[in-house]
């Protein structure tokens, strides 16, 4: 007869520890490529719209536009993060479970 799965160990605790330090540092990692990344695209994003708004006949939809653009982009960015953070709770109550066989 087969034991229940409750009974099982599917991974060495030493490798779950390993595991779950692993998805934290993807985690972490994603988090500060993504950090960088929005550093970089704002600097170069705020040139052309610093030179636009020099032009007073457009100044103030420039300024509309710069912050549309500031606001999307900053969502996408951190929709990136907290789905990144998200997959690495999920990771580490998959690794949970297979810990204790659940």
């Amino acid at each position: 007869m087969v034991p229940p799965l409750r009974s099982r160990r599917f991974l060495p605790k030493d490798s779950v520890r390993r595991l779950k330090g692993l998805a934290q540092l993807a985690v972490d990692a994603t988090e500060t490529v993504v950090n960088a990344t929005e550093r970089v695209h704002r600097s170069y994003a705020r040139r052309p719209f610093a030179i636009l708004r020099r032009i007073g006949a457009i100044a103030r939809p420039v300024r509309v536009v710069e912050e549309l653009e500031a606001v999307a982009a900053g969502s996408v960015y951190a929709a990136i993060r907290t789905i990144a953070g998200m997959s690495g709770i999920v990771a580490v109550h998959v690794l949970d479970a297979l810990e204790s066989g659940d």
